[in-house]
């Protein structure tokens, strides 16, 4: 199964569990079982550095400890932590202009295929016949051919599938005009709603995710999972609350990052947007 198909086909509230279950399980494990490791680093570091002494001509006396290593660490998680939020609230913010721009796009679309089959169907059917059956395919390619495209991220592919059916309308809108449709008082408005619906089409399919997507996604992912794990290994506590305070904070960095790929295609997710009924019962 690929990552679109699981998109799709596992149902929101599963994805969510999944996420949740193997961030919070495996970390919950993983401090049981180094529980001891973690506290021996912490509260022995001290003591074996006290022991250290100065070069035989030096003083007789112990150097100064250096600071335990939690201490570097908690700068380590400000710059992980600073950074896991700053990315993941960047790419959450173009994701959801994304979604807007592409419900704005869908409904222009949808509206103008509307108005133009309207228009066609005002024609006589030796000249709007063929132009209404375009038009018809026209919604079937969006909804067959160019959504299971964009739900992959193809843009390329869902661009060749929307111009080969734009082509057809327009040969059909050429054969109505060789025919005389162009003197009928609908055709001026069958031409403006189908300039304005190969617009729309065009900026829908331009807001499927760009080819840096699964990159940012992954530097968010790593950030997110290596601010969990240093916070596991260098701030320890009692057994008790770090258990507890440690699947806290993996379920909620689960629940950061489940958020953020959910809305990275807004063609597939609990949040995506569906292809409009009219487009394949024309």
């Amino acid at each position: 199964m690929t990552f679109s198909q699981f998109m799709i086909e596992v149902p929101p509230w599963a994805r969510l569990a999944l996420a949740i279950a193997i961030t919070a399980g495996i970390t919950w494990t993983m401090v049981r079982l180094l529980h001891g490791r973690i506290m021996n680093l912490a509260h022995l570091e001290p003591e074996d550095a006290d022991t250290v002494r100065a070069e035989p001509d030096a003083a007789d006396a112990p150097q100064a400890a250096p600071p335990r290593t939690s201490d570097l660490a908690g700068r380590v998680l400000g710059i992980t932590g600073v950074g896991f939020v700053f990315l993941l609230a960047f790419a959450l913010g173009n994701f959801w202009s994304n979604n807007q721009a592409l419900r704005q796009a869908v409904q222009d679309e949808a509206s103008n295929l509307g108005r133009a089959t309207a228009a066609a169907r005002v024609l006589p059917p030796t000249q709007g016949g063929p132009l209404v059956t375009a038009l018809a395919d026209y919604g079937s390619s969006v909804a067959d051919v160019e959504w299971p495209l964009l739900q992959q991220a193809d843009t390329q592919g869902a661009l060749v599938a929307h111009e080969a059916a734009a082509d057809r309308v327009v040969a059909a809108v050429a054969a109505a005009d060789t025919a005389g449709a162009s003197n009928d008082y609908s055709w001026d408005s069958l031409t403006s709603a189908l300039n304005d619906m190969f617009a729309a089409g065009t900026e829908r399919i331009t807001q499927a995710p760009t080819s840096q997507a699964p990159a940012m996604l992954a530097l968010i992912v790593i950030l997110g999972l290596s601010n969990l794990a240093l916070t596991a290994a260098f701030q320890p506590a009692a057994l008790g609350p770090n258990l507890f305070l440690m699947a806290t904070m993996a379920t909620i960095t689960a629940i950061m990052l489940f958020v953020v790929i959910e809305a990275a295609n807004p063609f597939v997710g609990g949040g995506a947007v569906e292809v409009p009924k009219f487009m394949t019962q024309l």
